[in-house]
């Protein structure tokens, strides 16, 4: 896409005020804007490449933001897609759906494995993979392929500097250099026009340097001095879904804008001048409030902040202290310190009283203080704790035993509930019970155990792939929240109380959390007695990336798929595997009698039915 000058951006804004003075609308600017996101960062950046025409694309580790920064260079030079991987698909459907021709892989195989290599070289398909020693050595690979005499440095240690500085470079056909921890960099080569970030972050000679007070004031500086006619805001602090405005910005010649509610009236004047605004990453990431401010304007007549920042003496009693920010005490109260200014951090706009550091998230008040003990918020209870933040996983307190979601923080109540590694009734108080609870629509009894020592350590919070496990507990418990609904033939919603079958509470459960497997639109469910879909969910599983699983009951995790055939070669019965209670394999499954219920896997197999030697895990 050609770069509009600022004299013709003048011209096309006098045109379309013209125009809208006739429709009578309002000419001021571009007032509404278009949300990009996924229900996870993959799926962000696979939505927002979508708005690149062209036939390369990169593939970068989504969990590490250096080899995604070097991306940038393939992705401004070749006109290249964006995706972040977590480095082990299966992507061959993905390139040959979308025709690409060239395959770029930035990063080792530690980051992006061989076999997701393998997958993606196809016939007609160039695959080159940039690798270094280090991030710094695979940035200058990135460079060399790309072909720049000309660049801008910045930080290879933080991601916010690069990111802002992506649209820029490209208007200005330069290119990314990645400077060490010290700030400097390997220049040898190179004409460095450009240094963005500050002498502590980036320490070369530029001709031009764009250096603000914080990443948000720099990322305002690069963007007013751009020739750039659109805008794309993300949030400044994660760089999971930022990385992505990379398509967004290539695509729509958009700054990226790192937004901060402190800016609302610099980001407004950047949005009066636009004439297509974006956002990448869901409200979470960049709250709707903030840019609804930014874009229409901000209502009060400064942004001057009425919150008083208590600066953290020597005198303060530090309890924990962690990358960003530490936990202090002062006065009886506990506060987060940000390491950096020393100040208490507050609830505002940008963080809405949530600070989070990998899982350890503490919620805090309007003073700074942490929110300690039980709290309700949104309809659902959290336990906060000064050391260690939100409670997560088994907890202890006065002689109850409680669970709180590894995820999302929240306390479990009213019903089964998969805890990962093992599987609880819980009560409405949130307590776990031992004894007879009804399952199902006929209400059959099902017997309930607490959960052993070992498992209240928390181990399974602590190893392998912890987001996978984590969805996969989601989208089981999905399923097993709705225990009660009837039987239903070709059912496929657990949000129609009309009730739902064997495969279509799979399906739902899934779907539901964003998961494609197969479904009604993908066979003719009521093909083979209404068994078709269930055999299509275990013979489809490959391409809709799901894997087989060896039968061990010791390694299967919550939602993967487990079937039942009444002939060796059939596919009778489907249910999700919930975990163990007291030693028994757990299923939430939909049967004729008993409807939608959570109960030992055992009753799945009592006809007797055979049992498949594995088990189908999908991708999440």
């Amino acid at each position: 896409m050609s770069v509009m000058k600022r004299g013709s951006k003048f011209l096309s804004l006098s045109l379309a005020i013209a125009f809208a003075l006739v429709l009578g609308l309002d000419a001021n600017a571009a007032t509404q804007w278009t949300r990009v996101s996924g229900p996870d960062r993959y799926k962000t950046s696979v939505q927002a490449a979508k708005y690149v025409d062209g036939s390369a694309v990169v593939f970068a580790n989504g969990t590490k933001f250096q080899d995604a920064l070097s991306a940038i260079n393939i992705c401004n030079s070749k006109n290249a897609k964006l995706v972040l991987v977590k480095g082990n698909e299966n992507l061959s459907d993905y390139i040959t759906s979308n025709q690409f021709k060239e395959v770029y892989i930035v990063g080792g195989v530690s980051s992006v494995s061989q076999a997701l290599e393998d997958s993606v070289k196809l016939d007609g398909v160039d695959v080159i993979r940039l690798a270094g020693s280090n991030r710094y050595d695979t940035n200058l690979k990135t460079l060399e392929e790309s072909g720049y005499k000309e660049v801008g440095v910045a930080s290879g240690e933080i991601f916010a500097d690069a990111l802002s500085s992506s649209r820029f470079l490209k208007e200005k056909n330069a290119g990314l250099l990645l400077a060490g921890k010290n700030g400097t960099a390997k220049t040898d080569g190179y004409d460095v026009k450009y240094a963005f970030g500050g002498k502590s972050s980036v320490n070369v000679s530029a001709d031009t340097v764009f250096a603000g007070k914080d990443r948000f004031d720099t990322s305002l500086k690069i963007a007013e001095a751009s020739e750039s006619s659109n805008i794309v805001f993300v949030n400044g602090y994660e760089f999971a879904d930022a990385l992505s405005a990379v398509n967004i910005a290539n695509s729509k010649s958009a700054d990226v804008v790192l937004i901060s509610p402190k800016n609302l009236d610099r980001n407004h004047n950047l949005s009066l001048k636009a004439e297509e605004i974006f956002v990448v990453g869901g409200v979470d990431s960049v709250p709707q409030a903030t840019v609804d401010n930014a874009v229409k304007g901000v209502t009060t007549s400064d942004n001057t902040s009425t919150d008083v920042v208590t600066p953290i003496d020597n005198t303060d009693s530090v309890v924990r202290a962690y990358k960003d920010f530490s936990v202090v005490k002062k006065a009886n109260k506990y506060y987060l310190k940000n390491n950096s200014s020393g100040e208490i951090i507050l609830k505002d706009a940008s963080n809405k009283g949530a600070v989070k550091e990998g899982y350890t998230k503490f919620v805090i008040n309007q003073d700074g203080s942490i929110k300690l003990g039980w709290f309700k918020d949104g309809g659902k209870y959290y336990y906060g704790t000064a050391q260690n933040g939100l409670a997560r996983g088994f907890f202890r307190e006065k002689g109850k035993i409680y669970y709180l979601d590894p995820d999302e923080y929240y306390m479990y109540a009213g019903g089964a509930r998969s805890t990962g590694e093992g599987c609880y009734w819980f009560e409405y108080n949130g307590s776990i019970f031992n004894g007879y609870k009804p399952a199902g629509y006929d209400r059959h009894k099902v017997w309930w155990y607490m959960p052993s020592e070992a498992e209240m350590t928390n181990r399974w919070l602590y190893s392998g792939d912890l987001k996978a496990k984590f969805k996969g507990q989601d989208v089981a418990n999905y399923a097993a929240a709705r225990q009660g609904l009837p039987f239903k033939w070709f059912g496929y919603d657990l949000n129609n109380k009309s009730g739902v079958y064997c495969c279509g509470t799979t399906y739902s459960a899934f779907k539901e959390n964003g998961i494609r497997i197969p479904g009604p639109q993908d066979v003719n469910i009521r093909e083979e007695g209404g068994y078709r879909l269930v055999r299509a969910q275990y013979q489809m599983a490959p391409k809709f990336g799901g894997r087989y699983i060896k039968k061990d009951w010791n390694k299967y995790e919550p939602a993967d798929i487990l079937f039942t055939n009444k002939k060796k070669d059939g596919f009778n019965h489907v249910g999700l595997y919930m975990g163990k209670n007291g030693g028994r394999p757990m299923v939430v499954h939909a049967t004729l009698k008993g409807g939608l219920n959570v109960e030992p896997h055992a009753v799945m197999y009592e006809r007797p039915y055979y049992d498949r030697d594995y088990a189908v895990r999908y991708a999440r």
